[in-house]
């Protein structure tokens, strides 16, 4: 196959011999489906198509609506990425659950005895979770309001650069066609991308969308990296275009992250830095900034690093947020982005160590009572402190930390691979037993909680395999031959 370079035109042979995807020309009609499903294996192969379903048989996959459905074992399968086919319902969620081996859940908190936990989710109706697998609660999450959730795609968004699908043309025997609306894996350029859910930044690249920031506000979102790290995050920026402008910087790189507050004159103040810890090249980074107060707070998987205050003149800030990548061999993903309004009370979860078999219940005016949790009923919480039982309006709590200071590993040893690890629309992950899936439901069981019926709406991806673990970086495992540069292909198959 020969790649022919051309300036300022995209001719790509996306017919039905040829099929090549937005800037690849090494797959079969069915990748240029911007819906299409993806599997790939342990050997680094990649097949589009759908996934019909699933048991103790196999995959059932079918490559093109005109191919046989293939039996796949999941022996050789690292992954499946699911194209989002089913709209998710209106729902509420006012509680995290977040579980010893790192997963986590979301959904309204129900009750709580001495076995279980009820959470009544749109996605599986009332399950049951194990109280021995608790690692954490977080709840009242519905009194923030939200001002972004997502990515779902790139509208809104302003990117300074890369690979743009709004101003490049496909032809095909003449006639202009329609790009996808998001770039596939292993066929990402320089600068910013959407795909299945995520941004994906590459080297260089600034992405900037107008917020509306309330002056109390949280920023969350998951990232992974691979190569160098060097991803600076504006917020309250008046500029969505540049990393330049009024607004504050915080530069993440592999081992500190350091804050400034940015002017248009150049004239930046360094606000202090902090070590990151030991989390390996995927965590989960959260801002909170009280603007009235001068105060930010910076957490890495809900864990508060370091608490700040400006003196500067406040004046001039915008209300936008954005993304920078400055520099080569990098390549970041950002997914689970969350923006809402934030009550100002800085979180100290896990800060206070207790003794063993203790848990410690955090109230939304940050007071703290250590014991142990008795029930939950009725919206009132009983815990059984030294001084005797004290019951608690749930809406006045805000956590509870069931096992502090340990580890949640999330290696698995078992070399079963009906074992897999879902990763799920709206943030979370759940590790569970496959028993059947098919296109209305997924059967499962789990390591902490009860058989369930799933609503496949839920999935994003699902990794097989855990005792062969990968980065979870989509397509920065790919082979190198697999990512183009900015310049225009011309397929020549």
């Amino acid at each position: 196959m020969a790649f022919v370079r051309r300036i300022g035109l995209l001719i790509c042979l996306w017919g039905l011999v040829l099929g090549c995807s937005w800037g690849q020309g090494v797959l079969s009609a069915s990748a240029s489906d911007a819906n299409s499903d993806i599997l790939e294996f342990l050997s680094g192969d990649i097949l589009r198509g759908r996934l019909l379903g699933m048991d103790t048989n196999g995959l059932r996959w079918q490559h093109g609506t005109n191919q046989p459905v293939l039996t796949v074992k999941p022996e050789g399968v690292y992954k499946v990425r699911l194209s989002k086919t089913h709209a998710v319902p209106a729902h509420r969620s006012d509680t995290i659950v977040r579980l010893l081996n790192g997963d986590e859940l979301r959904g309204e908190l129900r009750e709580m005895d001495d076995r279980l936990l009820v959470l009544q989710t749109w996605y599986a109706g009332e399950l049951h979770i194990l109280r021995q697998g608790l690692a954490s609660l977080q709840t009242g999450l519905s009194r923030y309001q939200v001002f972004y959730e997502g990515p779902e795609g790139m509208a809104g968004w302003t990117n300074q650069s890369g690979v743009r699908t709004d101003n490049q043309v496909i032809i095909i025997n003449g006639i202009i066609q329609t790009p996808p609306a998001s770039l596939p894996p292993n066929t990402m350029a320089n600068g910013w991308h959407y795909y299945n859910g995520a941004f994906y930044g590459v080297n260089s690249g600034f992405l900037g969308r107008a917020m509306n920031l309330p002056p109390v506000s949280s920023i969350e979102f998951d990232v992974s990296w691979q190569g160098n790290l060097g991803l600076g995050i504006w917020f309250y920026t008046d500029r969505l275009g540049s990393p330049d402008g009024n607004g504050y910087f915080l530069q993440l790189s592999p081992r500190t992250l350091q804050l400034y507050r940015a002017t248009r004159t150049g004239q930046n103040m360094t606000l202090g830095s902090v070590e990151l810890p030991e989390v390996g090249r995927s965590f989960r980074v959260a801002i909170r900034t009280d603007i009235p107060n001068k105060t930010l707070a910076l957490y890495v998987n809900d864990v508060l690093l370091r608490q700040w205050l400006d003196i500067s003149n406040l004046e001039g800030l915008g209300n936008g947020l954005g993304f920078h990548l400055g520099g080569m061999s990098q390549k970041v993903r950002l997914a689970n982005l969350r923006v809402t309004s934030w009550d100002g009370q800085i979180d100290r979860m896990g800060e206070f160590p207790v003794s063993p078999g203790q848990e410690v219940v955090r109230l939304q005016n940050k007071d703290r009572i250590t014991g142990k949790v008795k029930n939950i009923r009725n919206g009132e919480l009983v815990v059984q402190a030294p001084f005797g039982d004290l019951p608690l309006p749930l809406e006045r709590v805000a956590g509870i930390d069931f096992v502090t200071g340990t580890s949640t590993n999330t290696n698995v040893t078992n070399p079963d691979a009906q074992i897999i690890r879902a990763f799920l629309h709206g943030g979370g992950r759940l590790t569970m037993r496959l028993e059947n899936w098919n296109d209305r439901q997924i059967t499962a069981t789990g390591p902490f909680f009860e058989r369930a019926t799933f609503h496949p709406a839920l999935f994003q991806s699902m990794q097989f395999n855990l005792s062969k673990p990968r980065l979870d970086l989509d397509f920065f495992d790919a082979p190198s031959r697999f990512v183009i540069a900015p310049e225009i292909l011309l397929d020549g198959f």
